[in-house]
């Protein structure tokens, strides 16, 4: 889906949009071969190393501000803090050193950038987020010798890996703040790095759940690369709706405007306990992901965006299984599918969604500190659970759901939820490459799917096959 009317603005009022990595055509190669020796026998970069760095620097840059002002903008952001330039920095899809920096002040030496540091970051008209950017911009000087030739006639495309390793890191540092037993405060920092993996069919093993499969990367890597193929081949559009949810709608366009502009879908895994591709490996990257669904609305209903995704024209619906990983863990310990509602706790039928919301933590977690945490931070962060619970109270919703699932309470806290998702997503990629091979579209949002409602059966027939067949269970779940 494309959004093209999106513009996202510091507040002095340069349209800027953040560097990121395109590829072009091979037969607009010539063009950028062409910038690149001129640039190079203009200006000297003897001082770094190797030619391929610099060949890199100068291409992304072309590319980027091609795209910057076929868009109406006015310029890149670059960060200047050379830590952010590291190589195994998941937030650096260019993979360029801190010599990106020397680059760009060469250029703006030579009269072809001006740099403008300290500007706020950009905003919305929707959404204001805080902090500092520098902002390049090009002189008349480039856009009349390069820039202006160029425009319209090189076709770009953001290169965009199929599948993703990222690795978190938390590192504990001593504060000079005091404890009351004399200790000093620890203060933990966080930070996630991608990683370079070499495998090309390694073997995922669930210790505890009894499953182990191979996930064949490269095969993986070029169904992922189709199934992007087919999805551009389709025009994304959202069906009339109430004002206010129209309103949401646009802030959600927004405040998520490179995925909209884009939206090509990747699978992300968690590199935890030196295993590249037992955590995680769930889909991400399609707009349809960040619409607002469980937010309340005027009304004080949930907004339910996705309800209105059209697909060439045509109704969509959307199924998804019924309180999944629970049930993948009754699955996996011999037991029958659980009876009833599993988020609702007799005697505080009112917090059911508070409920459906720990239920997820719980298995995320490692232990109960934690979980308590993160269950205050997600019903502070989402507006339909703005419930101002006491620990006592929190403690009351684990200790019901404990007893509630007594079968699988083994597996609160034990943070199996990254090997669950492990196993969701083999059962998504199944469920996908089926849609993908009869030509139809299927959008995953994780445990649920979107496809044309004249699909509707085929897609809860395959979702219930692949549950059964990856888990090697006989056990049925609600589809729904």
């Amino acid at each position: 889906m494309s959004v093209d009317d999106i513009k996202l603005n510091s507040f002095d009022e340069i349209k800027s949009i953040w560097i990121r990595k395109y590829i072009c055509e091979d037969s607009d190669k010539y063009f950028v071969d062409n910038f690149i020796q001129s640039i190079c026998s203009q200006i000297d970069f003897s001082n770094i190393k190797p030619q391929t760095r610099i060949n890199l620097a100068l291409e992304q840059l072309l590319l980027n501000f091609i795209y910057c002002y076929s868009k109406s903008n006015e310029g890149i952001i670059i960060p200047f803090a050379s830590n952010y330039w590291v190589k195994s920095n998941a937030y650096n899809p260019l993979g360029f050193s801190k010599d990106i920096i020397q680059i760009v002040n060469k250029l703006a030496d030579s009269g072809f950038f001006q740099i403008r540091k300290g500007h706020n970051n950009f905003f919305s008209e929707y959404d204001v987020k805080k902090g500092k950017c520098t902002i390049i911009t090009l002189t008349e000087n480039f856009k009349l010798e390069y820039l202006n030739s160029l425009i319209g006639r090189v076709q770009l495309r953001p290169e965009i890996d199929p599948i993703y390793v990222h690795e978190k890191i938390v590192e504990k540092k001593k504060t000079g703040k005091m404890k009351k037993d004399g200790e000093r405060r620890e203060r933990k920092s966080k930070s996630v790095k991608a990683i370079k993996y070499y495998e090309i069919k390694p073997k995922v093993s669930h210790t505890g759940l009894g499953l182990s499969y191979r996930i064949n990367i490269e095969k993986e890597e070029k169904f992922i690369r189709e199934y992007n193929q087919l999805l551009s081949q389709f025009e994304f559009t959202m069906d009339k709706m109430p004002d206010f949810k129209k309103a949401a709608y646009e802030q959600c366009a927004f405040d998520n405007a490179d995925t909209f502009a884009f939206g090509q879908v990747r699978r992300v895994f968690n590199k935890i306990d030196n295993t590249n591709f037992t955590h995680g490996g769930r889909f991400y990257g399609h707009f349809t992901q960040c619409l607002y669904n469980r937010r309340l609305g005027a009304d004080g209903n949930p907004l339910k965006l996705r309800e209105y995704i059209l697909i060439d024209g045509k109704k969509t619906v959307e199924l998804d299984y019924n309180c999944l990983h629970a049930n993948m863990l009754y699955a996996r310990s011999n037991n029958k599918p659980f009876e009833g509602d599993a988020y609702t706790i007799k005697g505080y039928e009112h917090w059911r969604n508070e409920c459906k919301v720990a239920m997820l933590i719980v298995f995320n977690s490692e232990d109960n500190d934690e979980a308590q945490k993160a269950f205050r931070d997600k019903i502070y962060d989402s507006k339909g659970f703005l419930k101002n619970l006491t620990t006592e109270e929190i403690g009351t919703i684990f200790d019901g759901l404990k007893e509630l699932h007594s079968p699988i309470a083994n597996w609160f806290f034990s943070g199996v939820g990254t090997r669950l998702q492990n196993i969701d997503s083999c059962i998504a990629s199944n469920i996908l490459k089926f849609f993908t091979k009869e030509g139809k579209p299927c959008l995953p949002i994780h445990d649920s799917f979107i496809v044309w409602e004249e699909d509707e059966e085929l897609l809860r027939q395959k979702m219930l096959e692949e549950y059964q067949r990856v888990l090697k269970t006989n056990n049925t779940i609600g589809i729904g």
